[in-house]
């Protein structure tokens, strides 16, 4: 008797396996695919904030710009009808500072008591934020804010007294508005409800 074997190509198993690879494949180029979606939209929304805050920031800058040649210039008074109309405690140099100031737009500018200038100024970035530049002018440099150095001093020290006109306190960005928990609280009731 005689056995025939026959062999044929089974193509049962590497067909399963040829399956599975490319579910695979596809599986993991469908993640690929939408990762680097998402860090597209990220690195977009990166690069938007970034140049709204420099824009802002530039914004800023110009304003120290504006604010400096103010508080350098000899500044007019007031009134025409001299210091006696200013307000109590404010010289004509002072109130026509804080009147200059205030025009710029974004600008508050309040004298203290003791006579310096607290300058507040504020610049959109997004809705959400806002760039926050808080100044202090003191009154010594508003009671004579052309002063120069005099010829006998050196460039550090005549460089110092431009560089005290004013103080820089705070330049942050700040939320427009603070999360409430409140406005996302789930209500929960912790009693189980009992049917009669």
């Amino acid at each position: 008797m005689k056995n025939n074997l026959k062999m044929g190509i089974s193509i049962g198993g590497p067909t399963i396996i040829m399956i599975f690879v490319v579910l695979c494949m596809t599986t993991l180029g469908t993640l690929s695919l939408v990762t680097a979606n998402a860090d597209l939209k990220l690195t977009q929304k990166t690069v938007d904030s970034t140049t709204a805050y420099y824009a802002a920031d530039n914004k800023g800058e110009q304003f120290l710009s504006q604010l400096d040649s103010i508080l350098k210039q000899d500044i007019a008074p007031l009134s025409q009808n001299g210091p006696a109309s200013n307000p109590p405690g404010i010289t004509a140099n002072q109130a026509s500072a804080v009147e200059l100031i205030g025009k710029i737009p974004g600008t508050t500018a309040v004298k203290n008591s003791n006579g310096s200038l607290s300058i507040t100024h504020i610049i959109k970035i997004s809705d959400a934020q806002k760039l926050l530049i808080e100044i202090s002018a003191s009154s010594a440099n508003l009671a004579n804010p052309s002063r120069s150095a005099s010829p006998s001093t050196s460039s550090i020290e005549a460089s110092s007294a431009v560089s005290k006109r004013y103080t820089i306190n705070t330049w942050k960005v700040v939320n427009n508005d603070y999360w409430r928990y409140e406005n996302y609280e789930t209500p929960y009731q912790d009693a189980i409800p009992q049917n009669e």
